[in-house]
């Protein structure tokens, strides 16, 4: 049995290397980033926000992101546990809208990401879950969206 080898291996690398340079030239070189919260209290970026229990509970405000809702009047400021009440269980709920731009709904990979989270944090798009919740921490996490579906979104 004979093996077929090509007429010219230089030719096949040759070919091999220039396909492997045109994916890496197609390929964004720098990811840009669009900020829905601010990235310290100079530049918060106001958000929905509704508490579940506790001072101002029950209603829609707006409250600066990032920040911590305590320090703004809402729910128990005691970090969540006092001797004479025993552990509270409030729950803060963030609202915004985003839109993608138009020449990034089709070809382009998007992500919402957070930077982090004190807590556990469950997002939603439109209503539907996106991913596993977030354990918090402050930890980095991020969820892939298709952008042609989620260009006009509320989070």
């Amino acid at each position: 049995m004979s093996k077929i080898l090509p007429k010219n291996p230089l030719r096949s690398i040759f070919r091999l290397s220039c396909w492997t340079l045109l994916l890496f030239i197609a390929l964004p070189a720098q990811a840009e980033r669009i900020y829905l919260s601010g990235k310290g209290p100079e530049d918060a970026k106001l958000w929905d926000f509704k508490v579940s229990d506790g001072r101002k509970a029950g209603e829609w405000h707006k409250l600066p992101v990032p920040s911590n809702w305590e320090q703004h009047g809402f729910g128990f400021y005691d970090y969540g546990y006092r001797q004479e009440h025993g552990k509270y269980n409030e729950s803060g709920l963030y609202r915004t809208t985003f839109t993608i731009p138009e020449e990034y709904a089709e070809g382009y990979f998007v992500r919402l990401v957070f930077e982090g989270s004190m807590t556990m944090t469950t997002v939603r798009i439109d209503g539907k879950l996106i991913g596993e919740p977030n354990q918090g921490g402050y930890n980095y996490f991020s969820y892939p969206i298709l952008a042609h579906k989620h260009r006009f979104a509320e989070v």
